[in-house]
């Protein structure tokens, strides 16, 4: 339907789970971050390898939290720890406010 807006098209097709949908309150993500830490966020982002959309379910950061993560052998540790830096310093709320702003 082109009267929906991205949002409102993206849950209709894949649930509020798409991430999306869960990207559109802030602070909630970022809590959830804070907790995991960047390290196992970033780790987490560039390994999976689920199948289907990328949907982020209500228990996805606990269990990520469980979770050991071994980086892919096209990425050095130092690599790795350089971008964890990055995003320790700014955070995630800009790239999350990409999609908040999707509507506009």
């Amino acid at each position: 339907d082109p009267n929906l807006k991205p949002v409102e098209t993206s849950r209709a097709m894949y649930g509020d789970n798409f991430y999306i949908c869960k990207f559109q309150e802030p602070g909630v993500l970022e809590a959830g971050i804070a907790h995991i830490g960047s390290k196992l966020m970033i780790a987490s982002s560039l390994t999976t390898r689920r199948p289907g959309p990328p949907t982020i379910s209500e228990d996805a950061i606990a269990h990520l939290a469980r979770e050991t993560i071994n980086l892919p052998s096209w990425l050095s540790e130092e690599e790795f720890n350089y971008y964890v830096t990055k995003f320790d310093q700014s955070g995630f709320t800009g790239g999350l406010n990409y999609y908040r702003a999707i509507d506009f």
